[in-house]
């Protein structure tokens, strides 16, 4: 198993947001997250690489248990992480050349050609090819989120991290990352972990799917499992009706 989550704890204040989630993610699968805004999915992945410190339970990655790590098994913990995150959050004052390298200048001993070799490489598998010296602000927010990606795939990681990855895209932009997404799965056979509430992305991506409410992970099952569930809360959900509350 690659990532097992028990009877996870975290508050802000009084605020509960996580109220003994249990998890368990299969290596290599696309595994969506679904729920409502606010619902604790953010902080559900910053719990994962310990951005966050959880209050109560465990979490254990590739059976190493996250908060029993030295800060040198922390480090490496981290570094099987690749996250991308929901507004981008590429850095505005350097170029995307700068932006992908990034990772590998700080975290390698790569010289100047194979540093240029990998970012070519990762530019090359998100679909973008001569872009590196172009600023971000002279790209699409498709082609932002695309580099975000690149940057998140460059250190090879075991376990990719999406934070909405369609949010604030154009139906064309959305489709073509959710192709995005699809298609690196079986091309550096990493394990992914999406955060959405964008249903028809996670339909597309999902190996599994599983909904947090009310600080749990109510049901788990295939796209077509959750998109015929009976469960009143998921139904709701996956139908669109949630702007008001959830009937139970």
């Amino acid at each position: 198993m690659m990532i097992r989550v028990l009877n996870l704890w975290k508050k802000f204040d009084d605020l509960e947001v996580l109220r003994g989630c249990n998890l368990e993610i299969k290596e290599n699968e696309t595994f969506v997250i679904i729920g409502r805004s606010g619902s604790g999915k953010s902080v559900f992945l910053k719990l994962l690489v310990d951005l966050l410190r959880l209050d109560e339970g465990g979490i254990y990655i590739e059976g190493e248990e996250i908060t029993k790590l030295n800060k040198d098994g922390l480090h490496d913990m981290r570094m099987k992480f690749g996250l991308v995150f929901q507004g981008s959050a590429l850095f505005d004052s350097l170029n995307i050349y700068e932006n992908v390298s990034f990772g590998l200048i700080e975290h390698t001993d790569l010289n100047a050609d194979l540093i240029q070799e990998r970012v070519t490489q990762c530019l090359e598998l998100v679909g973008l090819r001569g872009v590196e010296s172009k600023m971000p602000a002279e790209l699409s927010g498709g082609m932002r989120k695309r580099v975000a990606i690149a940057r998140a795939i460059v250190l090879n990681p075991r376990i990719i991290l999406y934070d909405e990855p369609t949010a604030g895209l154009d139906p064309v932009g959305a489709t073509s990352i959710n192709n995005l997404i699809k298609r690196l799965k079986n091309e550096i056979n990493a394990t992914s972990i999406v955060v959405t509430h964008d249903m028809n992305s996670a339909y597309f991506i999902a190996d599994r799917i599983g909904m947090l409410y009310d600080g749990k992970i109510i049901q788990i099952g295939t796209p077509q499992e959750i998109k015929s569930s009976i469960n009143p809360i998921v139904k709701q959900f996956v139908s669109g009706d949630f702007a008001g509350p959830i009937k139970v």
